[in-house]
């Protein structure tokens, strides 16, 4: 049986790449929130956030993070999603006799 996609061994370890280097993107930018959060020179001098006048500022670019951050997730959930079903054709395509069924995923969206 021919590939359709060519050498899906290369395409999954591409795919797994992506998903990696998406990872170290959301390790590092929950890291730095987490940072300047900890290192806030006001918090540091012991005034508590909710007493603070850029409490606003610092909830709103922290949302902003944290929405970058989902994002990078939902972003990972579909790599992973094109990872599963590339690894199901893989092992279908070894193994004689088996029926492809393709589930209409758009692998390189």
């Amino acid at each position: 049986m021919k590939l359709r996609f060519g050498n899906l061994e290369d395409i999954i370890l591409a795919k797994k790449a992506e998903i990696q280097a998406s990872q170290k993107e959301l390790n590092e930018l929950l890291r730095e929130e987490c940072e300047n959060v900890e290192k806030c020179d006001i918090r540091l001098a012991g005034i508590p956030c909710k007493s603070c006048l850029l409490q606003k500022e610092c909830r709103e670019e922290s949302r902003k993070i944290f929405d970058k951050a989902d994002l990078l997730e939902e972003e990972m959930k579909k790599m992973l999603k094109k990872v599963k079903y590339l690894l199901t054709e893989l092992f279908l395509s070894q193994n004689e006799g088996i029926q492809l069924k393709h589930l209409d995923l758009e692998l390189f969206s």
